[in-house]
């Protein structure tokens, strides 16, 4: 109810002027059709002219009004949707980050058999077994992924209810079920044999587990980076406008040369 006497206080405001012109007119007429003097008459005459420029002044002055105002509005609700949509975009691109984060520390813990150079690589499969830093290191960052993968599970379902990027939408919703769908895989080995995984434990079983989150072109990339590029990118449309063609080739080129400098099995996107 107070949205809609705000939304009306213009024409509130106006009334008493839109009624006050009517009475001129009403009574200037009247008086003009009873009066026999010329002069009199002429004045008559004036005060109903008068009482229609104030009612058209009324009608155009609150016109105008409710117009601004509806364009106040519909630019305030403007800025307060694309706030939100940058808000989940920073959201998701935190999540992004995330994940890669916990892949370079699970690379950092030498829990990547690639790492290792390639004349030591076969002894170091058959015979490394896991520290104990090792141990408690990749269940301190499956913990981390779970909750990332929660998170991402949570954005399909909250963005899945909405309409916030218009047709849009449902290629968001679809590439964030993507990357939950991923990292779910990424968590079976914890999830299923987590209990299982201590000092002593092979290194080969681990790195084995851990390949989709570990060969970023044959995984990670296509099931994880290429779809966060997607949401971005309608998100940003939507917010920013589309970008040109001159700058999506720049950011082409930025892409391919980041891309060309990486290994083809340890590349990070």
């Amino acid at each position: 109810m107070r949205k809609l006497l705000h939304r009306f206080d213009a024409w509130w405001l106006l009334a008493p002027f839109a009624c006050l012109g009517v009475v001129a007119i009403v009574t200037g007429a009247w008086r003009a059709h009873l009066t026999q003097d010329k002069w009199l008459d002429e004045l008559w005459l004036d005060v109903a002219k008068a009482g229609v420029q104030v009612v058209a002044v009324g009608v155009l002055g609150g016109a105008l009004a409710a117009v601004w105002r509806s364009i106040t509005a519909r630019r305030e609700a403007e800025i307060k949707r694309n706030d939100k949509i940058r808000a989940e975009l920073v959201s998701l691109v935190a999540l992004y980050n995330g994940v890669k984060s916990v892949r370079r520390t699970v690379r950092s813990l030498g829990l990547d058999l690639k790492t290792y150079p390639a004349a030591e690589r076969e002894i170091v499969m058959q015979a490394a077994v896991l520290s104990e830093e090792q141990a408690h290191g990749f269940h301190a960052q499956m913990l981390i992924l779970n909750g990332l993968q929660l998170d991402f599970e949570s954005k399909a379902k909250q963005f899945g209810q909405t309409d916030f990027l218009d047709d849009d939408t449902d290629q968001v919703v679809t590439n964030l079920g993507r990357i939950e769908n991923h990292l779910n895989r990424v968590l079976e080995l914890w999830e299923d044999s987590g209990w299982t995984i201590q000092p002593g434990t092979p290194l080969r079983v681990v790195s084995d587990g851990l390949v989709p989150l570990l060969r970023v072109r044959a995984h990670l990339r296509p099931e994880v980076s290429d779809p966060m590029r997607e949401i971005t990118l309608l998100i940003n449309k939507h917010v920013f406008g589309e970008a040109r063609p001159k700058t999506q080739n720049a950011l082409k080129k930025i892409v391919s040369k980041h891309e060309a400098r990486e290994p083809e099995e340890d590349a990070e996107h």
